[in-house]
């Protein structure tokens, strides 16, 4: 029964209720754009070298090794400062801040200072 209710949770985190979001990488410029279900282009390829996955309406993106986040629309909500950082669970991310890691909120607000060797993702309110 344990294992069950494991992978059900496993699986519920993975849903993105009805937004989806694909990389696709420009051969000439090696710059990564968006598109959304259908396959319409909703980001253009002209800014972003790397990304490292959508959650909770954001796409985790990087440049010259700095990362921040945009939203769907390619708006950058949260500017690419951090040296790394992981994608959005239950409204937090971990971001990496001279070589220790901490939590910001959707503002890009520090809401768990830098403390950390390591971090992972939230889940029913615990980091697991």
């Amino acid at each position: 029964m344990k294992i069950f209710l494991v992978l059900i949770c496993l699986l519920l985190s993975n849903i993105n209720f009805g937004q989806s979001v694909t990389a696709f990488s420009d051969k000439k410029t090696g710059f990564i754009g968006f598109k959304n279900a259908k396959g319409e282009v909703i980001i253009e390829a002209t800014k972003y070298t790397e990304w490292d996955g959508f959650s909770e309406g954001m796409i985790l993106v990087g440049k010259k090794d700095k990362w921040g986040f945009i939203n769907i629309s390619g708006e950058e909500i949260i500017p690419l400062t951090f040296k790394s950082a992981h994608i959005f669970s239950q409204g937090l991310a971990g971001v990496r801040e001279n070589k220790k890691w901490g939590y910001i909120d959707k503002t890009g607000k520090m809401v768990i200072e830098p403390a950390f060797d390591f971090c992972w993702h939230f889940k029913e309110d615990l980091v697991c």
